[in-house]
């Protein structure tokens, strides 16, 4: 593709491996240490524009957005994630987990959730103080199928997705695509979402009145617990 040449040319980098792709564009990544995901999504260019220069705890940092001339095509440059085999069983496992956990016991409590399969459906609930409240105590107290090290692990994912999707209420009709395919860590092992798409907004579902009278959402209630416990940093 001209364009793309001429615009490697211009910014003085080239591509070093392609990364993967889908119906939408390819995702390469350059000599400089950055991804450039070519796309002709205009919605994932409208909300990574949004993004470019912000810094984010749980978001992948976009350093710019380009339209090609005359054309529906986008080149988004953003931070590198690494996506490690192991991390991404680790998280296809948690995602597993909180799966069976909706199945078995929130949908007794909350009986929409118990014929969803697919955890893209039900990532919203990471930003449902209920539900948060609730998977938080299920996996303290469960012994049988997480202890140890894996019960540590699995309260930090679920403090780090949690903080992760009220970032992502800061851009409007941002939309995750939240599964083991689309996250990864930084350089300091920070969990990072890299595929956000426009779409329906994450506030929609959340109740920001919801707040204790000390001032603090149980959703933060959380997070402070899970840092004097020393799960979360």
């Amino acid at each position: 593709d001209q364009y793309l040449n001429n615009y490697l040319t211009q910014k003085g980098v080239t591509i070093t491996k392609e990364l993967g792709g889908g119906d939408d564009g390819v995702a390469y990544l350059l000599n400089s240490g950055n991804v450039l995901k070519v796309t002709k999504n205009p919605t994932e260019a409208s909300t990574a524009n949004q993004m470019v220069g912000k810094q984010y705890q749980h978001l992948v940092n976009i350093y710019e957005v380009y339209q090609v001339p005359n054309s529906q095509m986008f080149y988004i440059t953003q931070q590198y994630l690494n996506v490690d085999k192991n991390d991404s069983i680790y998280f296809d496992r948690f995602m597993q987990y909180m799966m069976k956990y909706l199945e078995y016991d929130y949908s007794q409590i909350n009986p929409a959730y118990a014929e969803m399969e697919d955890p893209r459906e039900v990532i919203t609930l990471f930003t449902d103080e209920n539900f948060l409240s609730s998977f938080y105590s299920a996996i303290q107290q469960d012994n049988t199928y997480v202890d140890g090290e894996d019960k540590r692990m699995f309260l930090d994912t679920l403090v780090q997705c949690s903080q992760m999707m009220n970032e992502l209420k800061t851009i409007p009709n941002a939309s995750p695509d939240l599964t083991y395919t689309n996250v990864g860590f930084d350089e300091n092992g920070v969990l990072k979402l890299f595929d956000i798409r426009g779409g329906n907004n994450v506030t929609e579902n959340i109740n920001e009145d919801d707040e204790e009278e000390n001032g603090l959402s149980e959703v933060d209630m959380i997070i402070q617990q899970a840092k004097t416990n020393g799960v979360y940093m």
